[in-house]
């Protein structure tokens, strides 16, 4: 049975499929058809156009959102229409779950991300079963349309290294991969591109990009053992073992180790289904991925049941600190309260803890003193276009 993609939600990473427009206003429909000349199927108040790929439905919408006026693209509806997602394999009583029993008291959520089932599109549609304004697909970052930036790879990333305290203060554990613009293109937010392209239900599309490339230029810079630290989207996993695999295949191809990849599960991403991240999670250990998670709240590592459940589930091999409990924790009690409750927690649950956004002498001091084993920040070493050694950071 087809499925009608509703903006938003989450979109099966699919080779083919339709996407549909419909219309009561004869203008918008007569500017749909001068775009789409004889690409276009359909009657009455609809159009239907075929993809064959990811580029070509990408290139469908960047023509489109050049060609279409604003009031054209308002008075036009949309959806994309494909086959059924991949269900996640059931794995109750895996032994690589930590605890099988919690795993299995977790509800079931149904299909990959939770995408209902429709119909195609009726010649007279209504609002719902996927429709929404064009306009809602063809939005822009900055002065690109997201479908053009995604198409057109308009981004690359930098290197930030990733220290351990304890080997003289300037080992290298890894690089943290930061997306950045391209050197001739105009600046933009990172978690701006995220959002509009999870907004859209093109985030799937934008992470095997991002994921592409983040493999291809750290295998192309570093070396063996040199760990990768790479911001991980399980909501853009269509079909989780295919995936996995398919990136696995990207990473040995490309000269690495799936084993130097660390896949850094952001907070956003843990609060929806926790049985299918698990089920990811588990997969990408199989492969030997690494993962890590942030920690969210103080309270997360001062008795948060919640969070000790998502750890025994996930099992990650790092918990991460952000800039906001670290910046002045050598003065701030609290802030050192939270540095050390994540210490006992890492070390309850076999992870390495890493401090992030380190951009204080004084600071970094109170860290090594406290026994944190992992920092990065400013105060170890900016990001740069190429992997760069750490600052000195024994002073």
């Amino acid at each position: 049975m087809p499925v009608c993609h509703p903006f938003g939600s989450h979109l099966p990473l699919q080779d083919s499929g339709t996407v549909e427009f419909a219309s009561d206003d004869p203008g918008s429909l007569l500017a749909l058809d001068a775009c789409l000349g004889t690409a276009a199927e359909g009657s009455a108040g609809v159009r239907r156009v075929r993809y064959g790929g990811a580029d070509q439905l990408l290139r469908l919408l960047s023509d489109l959102g050049q060609r279409l006026t604003e009031d054209h693209r308002r008075g036009l509806r949309c959806r994309i229409v494909y086959g059924s997602p991949e269900k996640p394999p059931k794995r109750s009583g895996d032994a690589e779950f930590a605890d099988a029993d919690m795993l299995s008291a977790l509800p079931e959520n149904g299909e990959a991300g939770g995408v209902p089932d429709g119909r195609n599109g009726p010649d007279a549609p209504e609002d719902g079963d996927g429709w929404r304004p064009a306009s809602a697909l063809l939005v822009g970052v900055g002065p690109y349309l997201l479908s053009e930036w995604i198409l057109n790879r308009r981004f690359t990333f930098y290197f930030q290294p990733v220290v351990r305290t304890r080997d003289g203060g300037n080992a290298v554990e890894g690089y943290e991969l930061l997306l950045r613009p391209l050197p001739e293109q105009p600046p933009f937010r990172p978690a701006e591109v995220v959002a509009a392209a999870r907004s859209i239900g093109l985030h799937a599309f934008l992470e095997r990009e991002l994921m592409k490339k983040a493999i291809l230029l750290s295998n192309a810079h570093l070396g063996p053992n040199v760990k990768r630290f790479i911001n991980f989207l399980p909501s853009a996993v269509s079909h989780p073992a295919a995936d996995l695999d398919r990136i696995a295949a990207l990473v040995r191809d490309s000269g690495g180790n799936p084993a130097d990849f660390v896949f850094d599960i952001e907070e956003t991403e843990r609060l929806g289904d926790i049985r299918r991240l698990a089920d990811i999670a588990a997969l990408a250990r199989e492969r030997e991925f690494r993962l890590a998670l942030d920690v969210p709240d103080p309270a997360s590592v001062s008795g948060g049941e919640d969070f000790d459940r998502l750890l025994r589930l996930v099992r990650p091999a790092y918990l991460k600190l952000g800039r906001r409990r670290i910046a002045g924790c050598h003065r701030d009690a609290a802030r050192q309260k939270c540095v050390l409750d994540a210490l006992g927690l890492a070390g309850r649950f076999g992870c390495l803890l890493l401090a992030e956004g380190v951009e204080d002498a004084a600071d970094l001091a109170w860290l090594r003193e406290a026994g944190v084993p992992l920092v990065q920040g400013y105060r170890i070493g900016p990001p740069t276009p190429v992997p760069s050694l750490p600052l000195t950071v024994n002073a």
